[in-house]
């Protein structure tokens, strides 16, 4: 997803980015949170949109459109669903390299875990898909019954059909944040961790007289100086 350097961009109805000019280098979030049915309708509609949230650490924003103001009125929004559940079936949409018209494929949710987010390099829930995620997707939906299930943000490189997105609570959590004036940020521990699936490294990290270590899986390795933990006694 591109995030906003600035507080306004141009935009299509498909969510599509236009560069005006001396804004070429600006970036902005490219998604909208409701796709239109008829495409061919509304390609040359263009919309100037603000930033009104986000958050790096989950890689999300939040859009308002502030002209034309009835730019969205004929738009049904689409409703935010449930989390997924592994083999449920969706359909991920956007504008992927390519083409130039709307593109839709199809999979299922094939893990669902904790994994890197990219843009933040934060650990958080996210959801794989195997339906096809490339350069052009991040930021668009991915719908399931009917309603959006996650949105697309990054993919696996080097392997096919390993696409992650982000999922329904963390969404959801985002957009609660919004309305109650809470700060974006997600908290976290404030410990970096190693994992101990080595046994020689279990070992070797073990307390001399618990022997704790070899039982764990991960070891606290450094507390940032903003950390709870870094002022325990």
């Amino acid at each position: 997803m591109d995030l906003a350097g600035t507080d306004a961009f141009k935009f299509d109805r498909l969510g599509r980015r236009h560069r005006p000019g001396a804004d070429a280098d600006r970036r902005a979030c490219r998604r909208e949170r409701h796709v239109p049915s008829d495409p061919e309708v509304v390609r040359s509609d263009k919309a100037i949109a603000r930033v009104k949230a986000v958050s790096h650490d989950c890689d999300l924003a939040l859009l308002e459109v502030v002209e034309p103001p009835n730019f969205l009125d004929d738009i049904e929004p689409a409703e935010l669903g449930e989390m997924p559940k592994l083999r449920d079936e969706v359909a991920v949409v956007g504008f992927p390299v390519g083409g130039e018209e709307i593109s839709i494929t199809e999979g299922v949710v094939s893990r669902i875990e904790v994994q890197r987010y990219s843009h933040s390099q934060r650990h958080l829930l996210a959801a794989t898909v195997d339906a096809a995620i490339n350069a052009g997707n991040s930021g668009g939906p991915v719908f399931g019954d009917g309603k959006v299930v996650g949105i697309a943000f990054q993919k696996l490189t080097g392997v096919d059909n390993i696409g992650e997105m982000v999922p329904p609570p963390i969404i959801r959590s985002f957009l609660d944040g919004v309305v109650k004036g809470k700060r974006p940020e997600i908290p976290a521990l404030g410990i970096t961790t190693q994992n101990l699936e080595n046994p020689l490294l279990r070992s070797s990290s073990a307390s001399p007289t618990t022997n704790v270590a070899s039982s764990c899986c991960t070891s606290i390795t450094r507390a940032l100086p903003t950390a709870c933990s870094s002022h325990a006694t």
